[in-house]
Parts: structure tokens; C-alpha cells; sequence
């Protein structure tokens, strides 16, 4: 018998833009003076996803700060690394300071973050059931009612008694996108 294998999930890895100097209407990008950065975020993600904004290619000698919904996360570093853990809507906000901590440029854009519905199966207990991660990522993290029961892409567990149960998986690094992870929770009902 095989155990559920999970569609796989959009890489999103975020190369911000620097264009042409000129007004822009484009809700991810804001102007000042001659620069102009647009975050470029897609309309959608996915709960679990891990979003990466690159702008440290720019120019040298600057300081960010990042925010996502308005909570500053990380200072210094032209990079953000942010994992979805929820859904609903976020906003992420760059604010880029030159060596004398002027403002030069900012950006903001915002998006949709889609939940994914928990999926639900029912096993006997005491006996094993299988579960298959996606292939080709460097890591695996299995984990029933929050506890690491393995690190390995396909796993066979044994519920002690009826009840229910909470399987999570996370993959980390694609072999295909070294940025994607992915992330999904089973919830498993027992029966003798």
C-alpha cells in the first residue's frame, strides 16, 4: 500500500528589479528620486512556502530594513528569507539607507497567502502506515503530534491505539531549486 504523496509547490525565489527612472503606478515598486526598486512578489503563495527577496546586487555600502506586515524581521542584508506559516494576506516592506542612514529608496508589495486544506485518512492502529514524501529534496522532516520521528523522504508508522493524529512533513531544498521547501500536515484517525 502506498501513503500519500503530495503535489509539489511553486518555487518562489524573488529577484527584485531596478528599472529606467520614471513614475510608476505598480503597487510593488516606489520611486524616489532616480531609483526605483519593485519587489516583484506573485499575486499567490502558498501556506509553507518560503519567499526570497534578493536586492544585495544593487549597489554597496547600503543597510535594509524588512518588514512583513509591518514587524521588522531583518536588518542589514540586501536578502529576506521568509517562510509563509499561515494564511491570509501579507505585506513586505524594503526600506534601503545609504552609509550616512538616509532613506534612498523603498518598496512595498503585497500578497495572497492560500492555506492548504489538511488532508484526512483514516488507518487501523498497530499496524504500519506507509508515507511518501516529494522526491529530490536534500531533507525531510517527519513529525507526529510535534515530535521528530524521522529524516528520511518515505516513512512507516505504527499508531499505538485509536485516536487522532497530527503527521506533518516538511521538505527542504529541492534538488531542482535549492530555495523551495514545502510543507503539509495529514491528519490521521485510528481505529482498532
Amino acid at each position: 500500500m502506498r501513503g500519500p504523496q503530495w503535489a509539489s509547490s511553486i518555487p518562489i525565489l524573488v529577484q527584485a528589479s531596478e528599472t529606467n527612472p520614471a513614475p510608476t503606478s505598480d503597487p510593488g515598486s516606489w520611486v524616489s528620486g532616480r531609483e526605483r526598486v519593485n519587489l516583484n512578489l506573485s499575486g499567490e503563495y502558498s501556506e509553507g512556502q518560503r519567499l526570497v527577496v534578493d536586492i544585495s546586487t544593487r549597489s554597496t555600502g547600503r543597510a535594509y530594513r524588512w518588514y512583513v506586515n509591518g514587524e521588522r524581521l531583518a536588518e542589514g542584508s540586501g536578502r529576506l528569507s521568509y517562510t509563509f506559516t499561515q494564511a491570509g494576506a501579507f505585506e513586505v516592506r524594503m526600506e534601503e539607507y545609504d552609509q550616512g542612514g538616509k532613506l534612498v529608496s523603498s518598496a512595498v508589495d503585497s500578497t495572497k497567502v492560500l492555506g492548504h486544506a489538511d488532508l484526512a485518512y483514516r488507518v487501523r492502529s498497530k499496524v504500519a502506515a506507509p508515507f511518501v514524501g516529494l522526491p529530490n529534496f536534500a531533507s525531510y522532516e517527519w513529525r507526529v503530534d510535534g515530535e521528530l520521528v524521522s529524516t528520511q523522504q518515505s516513512i512507516s508508522h505504527t499508531f499505538p491505539r485509536p485516536g487522532t493524529y497530527r503527521v506533518e512533513c516538511r521538505h527542504v531544498k529541492s534538488s531542482t531549486d535549492p530555495l523551495l521547501a514545502y510543507f503539509r500536515t495529514v491528519w490521521i484517525t485510528t481505529a482498532d
